[in-house]
């Protein structure tokens, strides 16, 4: 398991245990630090601390794509997500039906 997070040393957490903790040096980073941890450390699983840009949900799309399982943040209610078009791909993404009986 990998653990991306702004630096917080005193915010130890033991159920986070033998995880990989990759620090996120600037929110900037955020993207390229997913990247880096997907290429480098292949965990199984990765925990984001709130994704809320396009170019980080498109990092979890690729992790997603490589197999590794994902539980991330995003702090928007679930109809906030669904009509963002940068991260409404984290949740299958949006389509139109047309319904007839």
């Amino acid at each position: 398991m990998a653990v991306t997070d702004l630096p917080c040393p005193q915010c130890k957490h033991p159920l986070v245990g033998k995880a990989c903790r990759v620090f996120v040096p600037r929110l900037d980073d955020q993207r390229d630090v997913m990247t880096e941890c997907t290429q480098n450390h292949r965990p199984d699983t990765m925990v984001i601390d709130e994704i809320g840009r396009k170019s980080e949900a498109n990092a979890a799309r690729t992790a997603a794509s490589r197999g590794v399982c994902l539980v991330a943040t995003a702090h928007e209610s679930l109809r906030s997500l669904l009509r963002n078009p940068k991260l409404n791909q984290l949740l299958g993404g949006v389509a139109g039906v047309a319904l007839s009986d």
